[in-house]
């Protein structure tokens, strides 16, 4: 008896909608220790498709109402698994797993609790980040860690922070709740937030901006919602890759075949761009046709 005790599987409820959260729950599937009764997402979301290539049961919604508390409640879960899900569990919802409800965050909290963590630190120019799970609780983001891993993000855009940040955070949230223990509480002292990222949060403004601000915002708005800049010659312009140089103007201009971006003191060399209604193109090609 106490061997078959010891065998049973803990049934696992897993909320997502993103690639990100279909990368997690590969840790989960791959492991023994747990019984994914179905995943919960949003219909059309990028989970919902992986579900249907790998034969997973989905609840599909569009908001989390009386019917969707009724089909999870029903299952009698043990645990909740929560990654870039997208709806905000309310408290009789995160209640109804008996070993709790947990979520993959992508900052070492209680630093950037809130929509944007990886854009945000990049922006900030953060050299060191992280992967926190925590326990679900009503504030947003504020649970007990029970698990907390650093990552280097110096010089990486958002897409390669998140692939770093997936490394190893995905096995670290699988392993971590089969025994859920508090790590740390959460000092409120030290929270800090990050909002909702806009499309407008991608403007570079070369009489405002820095060279090495508007090279934080290529890096953290990569690839959405993207860096764009508005140029009396060239109209709306896309940068995608950059890197500092200590090269002085204003706008752009070209030194021996590169593409230079001017903020006065200093400026980008631009390595990757785009023309609006074009396909991106290396620096040097796009020097090409400057004057």
């Amino acid at each position: 008896m106490y061997f078959l005790r010891k065998m049973q599987k803990t049934k696992l409820i897993f909320f997502g909608t993103s690639y990100i959260s279909a990368f997690c729950l590969e840790s989960f599937i791959k492991d023994d220790f747990y019984d994914l009764a179905f995943c919960v997402t949003k219909k059309g979301s990028y989970l919902n498709r992986y579900c249907a290539r790998k034969n997973i049961k989905c609840l599909e919604i569009e908001c989390i109402n009386q019917d969707t508390y009724k089909k999870v409640q029903e299952i009698e879960p043990d645990l909740f698994a929560v990654v870039d899900f997208g709806f905000i569990l309310k408290e009789d919802f995160f209640a109804i797993p008996k070993k709790g409800a947990y979520n993959l965050h992508f900052s070492l909290l209680p630093l950037y609790r809130g929509a944007s963590p990886v854009q945000s630190a990049i922006y900030d120019g953060v050299e060191t980040s992280g992967v926190s799970v925590i326990e679900i609780i009503k504030e947003l983001d504020a649970g007990a860690v029970i698990a907390q891993k650093k990552v280097s993000i110096k010089d990486l855009r958002a897409d390669k922070t998140f692939e770093e940040m997936l490394k190893v955070g995905a096995p670290l949230f699988a392993e971590s709740l089969k025994d859920p223990q508090v790590l740390f509480w959460q000092d409120e002292s030290q929270a800090t937030f990050c909002h909702k990222i806009k499309k407008q949060d991608g403007k570079i403004d070369i009489e405002q901006d820095s060279a090495e601000l508007a090279l934080r915002k290529i890096n953290a708005f990569y690839p959405w919602p993207g860096v764009f800049l508005f140029d009396q010659n060239l109209g709306r312009i896309k940068l995608h890759r950059a890197e500092l140089s200590d090269k002085k103007g204003r706008g752009f201009f070209k030194n021996q075949n590169e593409l230079y971006l001017g903020f006065g003191e200093n400026s980008l060399k631009i390595l990757e761009i785009q023309r609006e209604g074009k396909k991106a193109m290396s620096g040097q090609d796009f020097s090409k046709g400057l004057r």
